[in-house]
This record gives C-alpha cells, sequence and structure tokens, in this order.
C-alpha cells in the first residue's frame, strides 16, 4: 500500500522537466523540516536515497539543495553529509519593510533610519536576522515587494513587520497570503492586523515633567502638522495639568517634508519685539530638530540659559550636539522586541496582544545607556578620582 503514492509520484516527476522536478524536491524537503519531521542539525537521508526516492538526475538534486542552502535551510558538512540548520529561516528570519527608500530625503525618516540600524544590529548578533524591503509605497513598482511575496511564499520568512500602516497593501498577496505572522507599527488596529505603536503623549508628558523640575514656566512645541491637529487639546490640558502656561501661537506643527520651515517659526515665536517669550521649548520630532536650533541661533536665545530645550529622537541613533539639550524619545530595542514578541507568539498559537504602545524614555534610561553603564570600568580607588573611566 505504500508503495502505490511513491510510486505515482515517481511517474508524475518524470514527465515534469527538471525545473518543476527541482520544485518538487524543495518542496517536499522544505515541508519535511517545517512540520519537525527533519529537526533542526539532522542529517538529511544520503544523497544515493534521495536520488532514488525522487528518481531524478544527481544535477537536478543538486540544484534543489543549492537553493535551499541559500534559503538557509540546510547546510553542508563535506562527507559528513547535508545537514537541517540550526536557525532555519520559516522560524529565524523576519522581514521589516519600509515605504520608502534610505536615499529618499524628505520622505526617509529619522525614526525609520533608527530601525534599519536596530535591524542590522539583531542580525549581526544572531540567531534571528531581520531583512529589510525598501520602497514599497507603489507595490507594482517596487522590486523589494516582489521579492517580499516571493519571499513570503517560499517560507523564508518567520514574519513580516511593516514599518508603516498597511492600507497600500490592502487586497495584496503580503496581506492575504494564509499562514504568515504579521505586525504593523501604527497606533491602532484597524485593519484587524496586531500593531505596535508610540505613545506620543509620554514624550510631553515626560517632557514637561522636566521643565517643571528646571523651574521653567511658560513652554512651547514643535511638532509634525499630522499631530498638531491631534494633540491640541491634549497638549493645553497636561499644560495646565502641570501647572505652565502657553499660548496657541507657540504651538506650531510643521510639514515633515519641509522642516528648514521650523527655523522660521521658532525665530517667530522668540521675536525680539515680543511682550512674552516661552523659557521651555518642546521639539517634538527629531526631523524638526536641526532647523528649530538655526532658528534659537538665529533669535539670539542661548539654549540652557535663556531656555530649556528637550528635544524627541529615537535611541540609539541620537544625533550628537554640544548644546545642553535633554533628549526623550523611543528606544527602538523596545519597538522591535515587541513586534519580534508578537511574530513569535503567532508562530507559537499563542494569543499576540491586539496593540502594544512603547512609552518615551529620557536617553539615560535607554538599552544602550544603561548597557554602557554597566559596561563601564571604575578607576582605580589610588587613583583619586571619584569618576567613572570610558573604555
Amino acid at each position: 500500500m505504500n508503495k502505490q503514492p511513491h510510486s505515482k509520484r515517481v511517474r508524475v516527476m518524470r514527465r515534469q522537466r527538471p525545473l518543476a522536478r527541482q520544485r518538487i524536491i524543495m518542496d517536499d524537503l522544505r515541508k519535511q523540516i517545517m512540520s519537525g519531521i527533519l529537526p533542526p542539525n539532522t542529517r538529511l537521508p544520503l544523497r544515493l536515497d534521495l536520488l532514488q526516492k525522487y528518481d531524478v538526475s544527481n544535477v537536478t538534486l543538486q540544484r534543489a539543495l543549492d537553493r535551499l542552502t541559500v534559503d538557509g535551510y540546510i547546510y553542508a558538512r563535506g562527507r559528513a553529509g547535508t545537514f537541517v540548520a540550526a536557525h532555519p529561516p520559516h522560524l529565524w528570519q523576519y522581514a521589516l519593510v519600509f515605504p520608502a527608500n534610505p536615499s529618499e530625503h524628505g520622505i526617509w525618516s529619522l525614526f525609520w533610519n533608527a530601525l534599519d540600524a536596530e535591524a542590522a544590529r539583531i542580525t549581526r548578533n544572531g540567531p534571528r536576522r531581520v531583512v529589510c524591503y525598501y520602497g514599497t509605497e507603489y507595490p507594482a513598482d517596487s522590486p523589494d515587494y516582489h521579492k517580499l511575496v516571493d519571499d513570503i511564499r517560499h517560507h523564508r520568512l518567520a514574519g513580516v513587520i511593516f514599518a508603516s500602516q498597511t492600507a497600500r497593501f490592502q487586497g495584496l498577496p503580503v496581506i492575504t497570503e494564509p499562514g504568515v505572522a504579521r505586525v504593523e507599527l501604527a497606533s491602532d488596529s484597524e485593519r484587524g492586523l496586531p500593531s505596535v505603536g508610540l505613545d506620543g503623549h509620554s514624550v510631553i508628558r515626560l517632557s514637561l515633567d522636566y521643565l517643571k523640575s528646571r523651574g521653567r514656566t511658560k513652554v512651547a512645541i514643535l511638532l509634525s502638522s499630522q499631530a498638531h491637529s491631534r494633540w491640541a487639546g491634549f497638549w493645553m490640558e497636561t499644560v495646565a495639568q502641570h501647572g505652565l502656561s502657553t499660548a496657541s501661537r507657540w504651538f506650531q506643527g510643521l510639514d515633515l517634508h519641509n522642516p528648514e520651515c521650523a527655523s522660521n517659526a521658532v525665530e517667530l515665536m522668540f521675536y525680539a519685539g515680543a511682550r512674552e517669550r516661552p523659557d521651555g521649548l518642546i521639539v517634538a520630532d527629531d526631523n524638526l530638530l536641526e532647523m528649530s536650533l538655526s532658528g534659537l541661533l538665529l533669535a539670539g536665545i542661548k539654549v540652557g540659559t535663556d531656555l530649556d530645550l528637550v528635544a524627541h529622537c529615537n535611541f540609539p541613533n541620537a544625533r550628537s550636539t554640544t548644546l545642553p539639550i535633554k533628549r526623550v524619545g523611543f528606544d527602538v530595542h523596545d519597538v522591535m522586541a515587541a513586534c519580534l514578541a508578537s511574530i513569535d507568539a503567532q508562530l507559537h498559537g499563542a494569543t499576540a496582544p491586539t496593540h502594544v504602545d512603547i512609552s518615551a524614555k529620557f536617553e539615560e534610561n535607554t538599552a544602550a545607556a544603561i548597557a554602557a553603564e554597566i559596561d563601564r570600568p571604575a578607576v582605580r580607588a589610588d587613583s583619586g578620582l571619584d569618576i567613572w573611566a570610558k573604555n
């Protein structure tokens, strides 16, 4: 009884061209690996046994094994044979999908830059691997989108992380293909996917806490035009809760595609002829910081003296400056950890949270800063210096 299915499969394969036979071998071995019939580090059957089982030429078999090797499912150990990879891609390789390319200035954001760097760090440290796909805003014209679909259909990914909302993908295979774990970076879960969001309100709360602790009483904020419409009521209410004051002209929303406008906005806020000027400024989007500093310079305002400045950034990719700026923002370690945890939960049949919000942190509380402090050796006691020495 067991020989009939095999002999039938052989007859079918004999009618197939070499490429089709190669795909049959790949699909069969991949299914055995994914189902656990061939667990990680298990040796594959001997070559002679595989040749007999699939009734193919040595060349066709080798091409199938080469493709599975490139995909990360197996590896060869010389005369010892061919083995299943310790960390096969369907469990250990993740996609991170960006709508833009890093070269698209004005579209590519600093947050995406930090995510891109974090993906490289995760891959470098292993065993997880995060593969980035760029320029998918218009899927039909995107080579990376077509590669992503191919990787999904050939089970080369444990899951997909979308770096922005997925409206452009609705009805397309990257969303509709079954059996794929997915998570999007978004403020909600309206599209039915698990999501991870950034709690922008926590940036404002922490910033106001800091400015109040510094004795500042009149505060202004620069933020994106998208956040401006949503946060107006929250801003006024939270400023009042902190016992501080503000003005509508000090609440400015700007187009992130034209960040140079921040220079003019800040210069006007601190116009020398104004009767009243803020003594605390929050730049709530790191894409606006550089031009905001230009505006302060043009207005003749000294950071740390005339006002305290709190600037949003994405850790650990903060831009360095000699100015006394208090940095607050989101640690991409936390963001990616939440995304990977969601995908892993889906892979193992657990219930993934519908939505996870990541709270803001001050720079000194981020993973990189804490790790650097732990790794920093103390100066010898007999040196006479009660400080920490840098590596």
